[in-house]
């Protein structure tokens, strides 16, 4: 009698919360325009969703992302001769070189990853990926005596930075850098910093399959109330307390 009594008035509930719910709707403000950019970049593409209340155009978010973008793959592309990491690649000097603030930050972030998986991420490795024919058209099996051999050449400990005068140097003339896989997620924070900078503090960025979400989609007040009372509504679906609702 109890569970009954309980839950006809939980369902008298809901129903009025609803009725205002929908009254608050129909008196809702037009919601912010959900403005989506989408682009092609370090070979692959990116889409990006945001919203503000303060109008931010599009077109403005939209420059910036190239010029971001394009200075990103200036500095990291490995398949630009003209890139900075290349220029790195093929020099065979030991002595301390210049670089930028974020490129120093890339590989102590790389070598602090390598540290905490103990070996197993090593951003250095590309001559093992082509001892064993990986960027070839014929795989390779090499011999015990060949992978140790081209392990003398790798190592991202053999890399010394100097945040403080920002410069870098390797400690092998041979040793070769390669930081594409933590690209897509720069770019990311890249991209993120740009929207937060233009006040946008609801957004989602997509890039080469990887993202970052912040924040929600564009909804008035009525509309987020309303959303909440069919989702109570959905859940006391039951005929009564002792039902469990299912989980979603």
């Amino acid at each position: 009698m109890f569970e009954k009594t309980s839950n006809v008035v939980l369902k008298r509930s809901c129903t009025a919360l609803t009725l205002s719910a929908i009254m608050m709707l129909s008196g809702c403000s037009q919601p912010p325009k959900l403005e989506k950019i989408a682009g092609y970049a370090e070979g692959t593409t990116y889409h990006v969703s945001y919203w503000s209340k303060d109008e931010v155009s599009p077109s403005k978010v939209k420059a910036q992302f190239d010029t971001a973008l394009a200075a990103i793959d200036k500095e990291y592309s490995t398949y630009r001769n003209d890139s900075y990491i290349s220029k790195f690649n093929k020099s065979t000097s030991t002595e301390w070189q210049p670089a930028s603030k974020d490129f120093i930050y890339m590989v102590s972030l790389a070598q602090s990853i390598n540290k905490a998986s103990h070996g197993c991420y090593d951003p250095t490795v590309q001559p093992l990926y082509k001892l064993w024919g990986f960027q070839g058209e014929t795989l390779n099996v090499p011999t015990a005596a060949q992978i140790t051999k081209i392990r003398d050449d790798m190592g991202i400990d053999k890399i010394e930075i100097d945040p403080e005068h920002l410069r870098i140097r390797k400690t092998i003339p041979q040793l070769q850098l390669d930081l594409s896989s933590m690209g897509e997620g720069y770019a990311i924070s890249r991209l993120s910093q740009i929207l937060e900078s233009d006040g946008v503090e609801n957004y989602l960025v997509e890039f080469g399959g990887d993202m970052k979400i912040k924040g929600h989609k564009p909804m008035c007040s009525g509309q987020q109330i309303l959303a909440t009372v069919l989702e109570v509504n959905q859940y006391n679906r039951s005929d009564s307390f002792g039902v469990n609702p299912p989980l979603y």
